[in-house]
């Protein structure tokens, strides 16, 4: 998954199977920072941005999450979990405060984000 965020000039790339997500400078292509450890346990399917914060999708057959990362610290601040609704999550996006993700590629499911 790739996701370019135009307002702060970052370019985010996950490396699926390191469980990480890579931020490089957008105009200088030079590697800014990384995040994943001890976020993610499962692949890094799906970077969208809402707010300051990215999200991305923690992949699984069972359990999918959301995660909420803080386009300046780099930190988790929450997430929202479902493995009822959407499993095998490829990708997300967001447009105003929902949350769109695909359920193991059959259909869609709008999440509401409910965040000050």
């Amino acid at each position: 998954s790739i996701y370019l965020d135009e307002n702060k000039k970052k370019l985010l790339i996950a490396d699926e199977g390191k469980y990480l997500v890579y931020v490089y400078d957008f105009d200088t292509n030079r590697f800014i920072n990384l995040f994943g450890y001890m976020i993610f346990d499962n692949e890094p399917e799906g970077i969208s941005k809402f707010k300051n914060y990215w999200i991305c999708t923690n992949q699984s057959k069972t359990l999918n999450r959301f995660i909420f990362i803080n386009d300046e610290t780099f930190n988790e601040e929450f997430e929202i979990k479902d493995n009822i609704n959407t499993t095998n999550t490829d990708g997300i996006c967001v447009f105003e405060n929902k949350l769109f993700a695909i359920n193991n590629d059959c259909q869609v499911v709008c999440y509401e984000i409910d965040i000050k």
